[in-house]
């Protein structure tokens, strides 16, 4: 991963001959809200594979970033499996390679997007920005949320439109683009949710870069070293 440097202030991923277009998508990518420091540390090289899956999701990740065919990666599962790691070093490499890229987090956007539903001009410029760029990072998309009695509530009809709406077009229009998605959900979770807008991801993703990590308390890096007392 080639080293971070300072543009007008601000921490940015360059290469030593970076053109203005590429330090304008650098630009724009961390004000989408994504941290300098995450992207300087999640990279490829700093992603441990200690155990099979971890290889594998690596192993698939890195094929994926050398594929000239391929459309999109699907990261779901267990938190704290090191899903956002991976999918932030895909984008970062695809950044480095020149291709502009927009980072998503997927509830604050969706909100946002909703808000402005009712004017039509709005709403319509801020979708076609996801429909068209070149490289879409979508992170926690679908997020489960618990409501007052603990349990997870559904996305509303809302979301689920504007889901198939936007991956409908990345899937038949947009094919060059490349879609990246980080998820708590496996991809399953996503067909019983909407069976329409999961069939295009697999069919984007194929079994090739499809990784759902089975839930698991071990494979929660956030939990590794806590003491039982």
């Amino acid at each position: 991963m080639v080293p971070f440097e300072s543009i007008s202030g601000a921490v940015a991923l360059l290469k030593p001959c970076t053109c203005m277009g590429t330090r304008k998508t650098i630009r724009r990518f961390l004000s989408s809200g994504i941290s300098p420091d995450i992207i300087k540390s999640y990279t490829f090289d700093g992603y441990i594979a200690d155990e099979p899956w971890q290889q594998q999701i690596k192993e698939s990740a890195i094929s994926f970033s050398q594929d000239p065919a391929a459309r999109l990666f699907y990261a779901g599962g267990a938190s704290g499996s090191g899903k956002s790691h991976i999918c932030t070093a895909l984008a970062a490499h695809f950044i480095n390679a020149g291709r502009e890229a927009r980072y998503v987090r997927w509830r604050e956007d969706v909100t946002r997007l909703k808000s402005i539903i009712m004017d039509a001009e709005a709403y319509g410029n801020a979708m076609w920005e996801l429909k068209k760029i070149d490289i879409l990072y979508i992170d926690d998309y679908f997020k489960p949320v618990r409501g007052r009695d603990g349990k997870v509530a559904p996305p509303t009809e809302a979301d689920i439109g504007l889901s198939y709406e936007l991956f409908d077009y990345r899937y038949s229009t947009n094919r060059k683009g490349i879609t990246i998605i980080s998820s708590e959900r496996h991809l399953s979770e996503i067909m019983a949710i909407d069976e329409a807008t999961g069939g295009r991801i697999a069919e984007m993703a194929t079994p090739r870069y499809m990784c759902n990590i089975r839930r698991d308390p071990q494979r929660n890096y956030r939990l590794r070293g806590m003491k039982m007392i």
